[in-house]
């Protein structure tokens, strides 16, 4: 079967999410997919979050692998709706510090990811504004922007 660049074929297994061999996709969709230790067990994400996660796999425009594993990341936290509940813990997983240290990577690069996935659509990210906000520690809201909850 013909492949498309820009319809990139993505088989869905019970232990994770890959892209097939012979679609055209880039390192980081790769790097993202295959990253099993952010993999969860199988019914644990709602579908339509999986569905938000497999349009930004396919999309060009997002081409970080942190934007990927950060999606993936709050995704695990997220309801059927796209609202992030917090970490058994009590911790808020869109937090970017809380990103950075699960991912292993700067909280700028955590600021990069968000600025690139809100600007594409598939979460919406409102900053803290600078003053009371920001010295309580709130660095925004973030949402998982699900097309039948919006």
């Amino acid at each position: 079967m013909p492949q498309s660049a820009s319809f990139p074929t993505v088989v869905v297994t019970a232990k994770e999410i890959k892209p097939d061999s012979n679609s055209e996709l880039d390192y980081g969709r790769h790097v993202a997919t295959g990253a099993s230790d952010l993999m969860v067990k199988r019914g644990e994400i709602p579908m339509s979050i999986i569905n938000v996660v497999l349009r930004a796999l396919g999309d060009t425009r997002v081409h970080t692998a942190t934007a990927y594993q950060a999606l993936g990341v709050i995704a695990r936290h997220a309801d059927e709706n796209g609202i992030i509940h917090p970490t058994p813990e009590g911790r808020l997983p869109s937090d970017p510090e809380y990103v950075s240290e699960m991912l292993g990577v700067t909280k700028a690069a955590v600021w990069r990811a968000y600025g690139l996935l809100d600007e594409t659509g598939y979460i919406s990210w409102h900053k803290a504004a600078r003053g009371a906000e920001r010295t309580a520690g709130v660095t925004g809201r973030v949402r998982i922007l699900v097309p039948s909850a919006q």
